[in-house]
């Protein structure tokens, strides 16, 4: 260690890691693309206060003056004294980025920035988001705060001229990802929390820096899950499942929670393989949940027989339940309520409502002990499964003393996480297509297909870019698709659901979705035909409920966009994506490149577009550039 203008350094060929004596301020220097990163000690602190709005939440604590030595060549620590305790945090050089790690000693403290925010030291700046399937986050617009509990990737990153910086966490549990912007900028950063069992446990991130590109900061993200052992890719899930090679090509077709009064499913699904749709994931054919005494929009939940099962199979079509395990109806049974999770308190935790029927979280563990009953008895005959919100939501504590499948004993987030990796996996699903709501870079080892989707964004000051960071890291892996409503074709419920009001996410626009899958290299999702409750009243939870016809003008316009698309699937949906590019400055124009050279080309906006070598780009268009 040497001390240079008051830093005291350690240095590799690629990098130089600087802290003052006092430990308030950290630097790092990308030395082969000449880029000075800052921990912004606005958003490098604590907080001992408990969550609370965040239009009323304290800033930070900056971490104040500590002491700073040397326990190993490549290591710096810090150890900063604060309320109850003290901070330690040890930063240790790796080739290409230091690891970080935050150990914290007081009850005092209740939220710890881990690590914080970088900034450049020069002008331009903008954030990789890992939200939905991913987002650039420039510095336009009004001031905003989100504070996100799940996000599809443990990650984030910076981009500027010069360089890139990757931000993993290691331990992603117990944590917030903040994404805002104020006064002084954009920033991103993620939040750790004590474990609601456990309390406080050592934290673990790592800081790559990386070429200036997207794909750069993607791939190095995807090298270090493969590093870690948390990537599996389509070859070696297709050997464990064989299964899996019917998903690609195919068209995911939602049919509705509800069985229809007038559809006639059998009929439909020949007309679509007529259609030319060879292919087809239809969801949901039956419900497969504990109790199924409550209606929805005033109808039962779907169950078709076993010989319209068959009929779909014969045309081409596979089929799944909703694996609705993750909460349970109260039908206060004893038997019923011995497989809730709780709180801390013993209580029970509501989790939805519909009409006047309530449902309650369910231990995971126990949901696995329900589905492989069903897979054995009533749902022996389905060829893939979509479970609710197991993969957004799963991983979660458990205090119920009476779970013996636990051990009895309080169950952690970080521990609940294997439960849920074994529930989604094939110990219980056999050789079944796997789907849930929800995109979880923990469980793409064990599951097939998340969700969850923003429409394309563009415009020369639109602060929110929409980027395929999921898919660049995961194509060859999982599949990322929308949420079952946000189907391509429009319908009397679930339209355009605004989270800001320069992000959507909603039915319909099936030419700018195709336009947008294309350049994914994923499958389409349309609602071709079935029945589906909505929400007449959603603060009272009062539904009614809507048809699906094959023959409607908005399913026949979406089919025409899907076919195409399941045809492109059918060829790259196995393959890397290798690489994106915005080819106009306020991304209007978008390529991506997969593994065999097959390069697509998309106008996502709502002009023509002048496409260098193609001429006139038409709105929500795509293009296959070149192939090998």
């Amino acid at each position: 260690m040497v001390q240079v203008n008051r830093m005291l350094h350690i240095s590799n060929p690629l990098l130089t890691l600087a802290i003052t004596p006092n430990g308030t301020t950290l630097t790092l220097e990308d030395r082969r693309r000449n880029v000075v990163w800052t921990l912004d000690p606005q958003t490098s602190g604590y907080k001992t206060e408990p969550l609370g709005d965040w239009q009323t939440d304290p800033e930070f604590t900056p971490f104040g003056p500590g002491t700073v030595d040397q326990p190993a060549p490549d290591t710096l620590r810090i150890n900063t004294p604060v309320p109850g305790g003290a901070i330690e945090r040890t930063f240790r050089l790796l080739p290409d980025g230091v690891e970080a790690q935050t150990v914290i000693r007081s009850a005092a403290v209740l939220r710890v920035a881990h690590p914080g925010h970088f900034i450049p030291d020069h002008s331009r700046l903008e954030l990789l988001i890992p939200i939905n399937q991913g987002l650039i986050l420039r510095n336009f617009g009004d001031a905003f705060l989100r504070r996100d509990a799940k996000t599809m990737l443990a990650m984030s990153g910076c981009l500027t001229e010069r360089g890139g910086l990757l931000i993993t966490q290691e331990t992603p549990k117990d944590c917030w990802f903040i994404w805002q912007k104020r006064d002084v900028g954009i920033r991103a950063f993620h939040e750790v929390i004590p474990g609601a069992v456990e309390g406080w446990y050592p934290r673990v991130a790592r800081i790559y820096v990386t070429d200036p590109s997207i794909t750069a900061i993607a791939k190095r993200h995807r090298l270090r899950l493969i590093e870690r052992g948390h990537f599996m890719a389509w070859p070696e899930k297709i050997a464990r499942k064989p299964i899996l090679k019917k998903l690609f090509g195919s068209l995911i077709a939602f049919i509705g929670y509800n069985r229809g009064r007038s559809t006639d499913y059998v009929a439909s699904a020949r007309r679509l393989k007529s259609a030319g749709f060879d292919s087809v994931l239809y969801y949901p054919v039956r419900f497969m949940a504990t109790d199924l005494n409550f209606l929805m929009g005033g109808d039962q939940p779907i169950d078709l027989s076993q010989a319209e099962i068959n009929a779909l199979q014969a045309c081409g079509g596979l089929v799944s339940p909703w694996a609705w395990t993750y909460e349970t109806r109260d039908t206060g049974t004893d038997a019923c309520r011995h497989t809730f999770r709780t709180d801390a308190q013993n209580a029970f935790i509501s989790h939805w409502q519909i009409d006047e029927n309530i449902w309650y979280k369910t231990c995971t563990p126990y949901q696995s002990e329900f589905a492989r009953s069903q897979f054995a008895g009533p749902m022996s005959a389905m060829d893939w499964v979509h479970y609710d919100v197991n993969s957004v939501r799963g991983g979660e504590a458990c205090f119920n003393a009476a779970h013996a499948l636990h051990n009895r004993a309080p169950l952690s987030a970080r521990d609940d996480d294997p439960f849920v990796g074994e529930l989604l996996g094939p110990e219980v699903n056999g050789n079944r297509i796997v789907s849930s709501e929800g995109f979880n870079e923990y469980l793409t080892r064990f599951y097939d297909i998340g969700s969850n989707k923003y429409l394309p964004t563009w415009g020369a000051k639109q602060p929110f870019l929409v980027v395929p960071l999921t898919d660049l890291v995961f194509h060859d892996s999982t599949l990322h698709n929308s949420w079952e409503l946000h189907t391509y074709n429009a319908i009397p419920c679930f339209g355009k659901l605004t989270t800001d009001s320069r992000l959507q996410m909603g039915a319909g626009l099936p030419e700018k979705k195709a336009a947008l899958d294309a350049l994914y290299g994923v499958p389409p999702l349309v609602f071709p035909f079935g029945r589906q409750y909505g929400w007449a009243d959603i603060a009272t939870c009062k539904t009614f409920s809507f048809e699906i016809s094959l023959d409607d003008a908005e399913v026949q316009r979406a089919l025409t966009a899907a076919l195409p698309i399941a045809r492109l699937h059918h060829r790259i949906g196995q393959l890397e994506l290798i690489a994106f590019e915005a080819l106009r400055d306020d991304y209007t124009v978008q390529a991506t490149t997969f593994a065999d050279g097959t390069r697509v080309v998309a106008n996502i906006s709502e002009s023509p577009q002048e496409v260098p070598d193609h001429g006139l780009l038409p709105p929500n268009s795509w293009k296959v550039d070149s192939a090998s």
